[in-house]
């Protein structure tokens, strides 16, 4: 990490919303609105990943590459990768990323393994080093935004 570069913790984070009289939800709304903006290019790389190895067929999973976001009382944290819920249902994320061993059915039929393509674990890889300053980056222009808005 860059010393020019200085993250706030969620203590510190909480003392700027409260100096400038945030509600929670208002607090809430920036912080989600953050951790989103941060994550959303290695989204779009493990998409472009995906679509590159051939392993996107019907898009279901490509669809349901995303970010889980959690806001409890003093923590925060967000979660990428395929989202199982609702309608984009991809359960199948972990075998096309790390692929299968060799299966066999009941009856002693082989099916083969199903071959690694990292697609995700290449995105993540790719955009690791620069998640801090992204990050602060996301969270200046998202406090920005709320200060015009609220504030004109």
């Amino acid at each position: 990490m860059n010393a020019d570069v200085k993250l706030l913790g969620l203590a510190d984070i909480q003392k700027q919303f409260d100096a400038l009289l945030m509600t929670t939800k208002e607090g809430k709304s920036v912080l989600r609105a953050t951790l989103r903006r941060t994550f959303i290019q290695t989204i779009k790389d493990a998409r472009s990943n995906l679509d590159a190895g051939g392993h996107n067929r019907t898009g279901t999973l490509r669809r349901s590459l995303g970010t889980i976001i959690s806001i409890k009382p003093d923590t925060a944290y967000a979660a990428i990768g395929a989202r199982t819920k609702g309608k984009n249902n991809a359960y199948y994320f972990h075998f096309v990323n790390s692929g299968t061993g060799v299966r066999t059915t009941t009856k002693g039929a082989n099916r083969g393994a199903g071959p690694e393509t990292a697609f995700f674990d290449n995105a993540v890889r790719k955009n690791i080093s620069s998640i801090p300053v992204t990050l602060q980056q996301a969270f200046e222009e998202e406090m920005e935004k709320f200060m015009r808005k609220k504030y004109r």
